[in-house]
C-alpha cells in the first residue's frame, strides 16, 4: 500500500487496506475476480483488485471527457453544416 499512498501514515493505509478488502468482499465483480485467489496471496490480490479498480475508474473518465470533447465540438459542427 505504501506504492499507492506513500504520503499516508501506517495507521491511515491499514486503514485503506482493510476498507478495500471489505469493499472487495461486497461487491460482486471484484468476488468473482478473486474468489479463486488463496489467502497466501491476498496481497496480490489486493493490487489486483486496485489494479481492476483504478482501469474502471479511467475507464468512465476517459468517457466523460470523450463526451465533453463531442459536446463542446457540435456547435461548431452545427455551423459548419447547417441542415436545410
Amino acid at each position: 500500500m505504501q506504492v499507492f499512498f506513500p504520503k499516508c501514515s501506517t495507521e491511515v493505509r491499514d486503514a485503506l487496506v482493510a476498507e478495500y478488502v471489505i469493499d472487495d468482499i461486497r461487491d460482486e465483480e471484484k468476488r468473482v475476480a478473486t474468489v479463486f485467489i488463496d489467502t497466501k496471496y491476498l496481497k496480490a490480490s489486493h493490487f489486483s483488485t486496485i489494479k481492476f479498480e483504478t482501469s474502471r475508474h479511467t475507464s468512465i473518465f476517459t468517457k466523460s471527457v470523450r463526451t465533453s470533447i463531442l459536446e463542446a465540438d457540435a456547435p461548431k459542427e452545427i455551423a459548419e453544416y447547417p441542415m436545410h
